[in-house]
């Protein structure tokens, strides 16, 4: 950062001085500005392949808010989301990127699909297997890792298609709200405990190894767990009833827990 200068300074005529601190005015201005747009951490999309190589990554959410130059809905949105990318900290140490798509340019590609500006979605992270060791890929795959030559040529001869240019829609979750940071934030929050919870549960059910600390509580808590539907009203007599919000993160598991098991118990009778 700019600081002032030593103290011989201070001693100089106030003509000097008056001049010298005008000529800092824009620095100052610059100072000002700078944690608007420094801190700001909304990607701009400039094409097909950033967007879906960002949103189909493993180890990152994705924030995504699709607008046009126009709608005056976008303009009052857009400031709130440049906040939220500075400011906001996800649940269960979660990474959150944020992109924007100008749908003047992409109407006709990623844009196609909505129905009107502007659209705030969150894009789940992909739940794909670390990639094989070249020798064992697919030839497909294993000819993508070789080289660029291959991608270049595909793309030439395929009508400038790639067919990584894919999203998954069940990984998209969008946002209804009311546009204000507080709801917002508190989706974004809700998204992310419930995809953790989604994750543990499911390593409960299929009886897999635990990599989260609530799959190991869950599979402890099953096995004291005598009659489904009288622990579900039981959970949600806590959630009424408790006020500590801090203190419900595992009633909330446990009742989603709940739910999915009386589910799979249900698909398969």
């Amino acid at each position: 950062m700019t600081g002032m200068t030593g103290s011989g300074r201070l001693r100089t005529s106030s003509r000097h001085t008056h001049t010298h601190t005008k000529s800092m005015l824009p620095q100052l201005l610059l100072l000002l500005a700078l944690p608007y747009t420094t801190l700001a951490l909304v990607h701009q999309v400039t094409s097909l392949d950033f967007f879906y190589d960002t949103v189909n990554r493993n180890d990152s959410y994705t924030v995504v808010k699709y607008f046009t130059t126009w709608c005056s809905h976008c303009k009052q949105l857009g400031p709130m989301v440049e906040q939220l990318s500075s400011t906001y900290s996800a649940p269960v140490g979660a990474n959150v990127t944020f992109l924007e798509v100008n749908c003047e340019l992409f109407g006709s590609t990623l844009c196609d699909r909505l129905p009107g500006f502007p659209v705030l979605e969150l894009v789940k992270p992909t739940k794909e297997e670390p990639p094989l060791p070249l020798g064992e890929q697919p030839q497909e795959q294993a000819e993508e890792q070789a080289g660029w030559w291959p991608r270049f040529v595909g793309k030439l001869f395929g009508g400038g298609h790639n067919p990584e240019w894919q999203l998954d829609l069940d990984r998209v979750v969008e946002f209804r709200g009311n546009r204000n940071t507080d709801v917002i934030t508190n989706f974004l929050d809700q998204v992310i405990y419930n995809d953790y919870y989604d994750e543990a549960i499911a390593q409960v059910l299929e009886n897999r190894d635990c990599t989260h600390e609530l799959c190991t509580l869950g599979k402890a808590y099953l096995k004291d767990v005598t009659s489904t539907s009288k622990e579900r009203k039981r959970l949600e007599n806590i959630l009424k009833n408790n006020k500590d919000e801090g203190s419900l993160d595992k009633v909330r598991f446990k009742l989603r827990l709940i739910g999915s098991l009386e589910d799979t118990n249900h698909d398969e009778l």
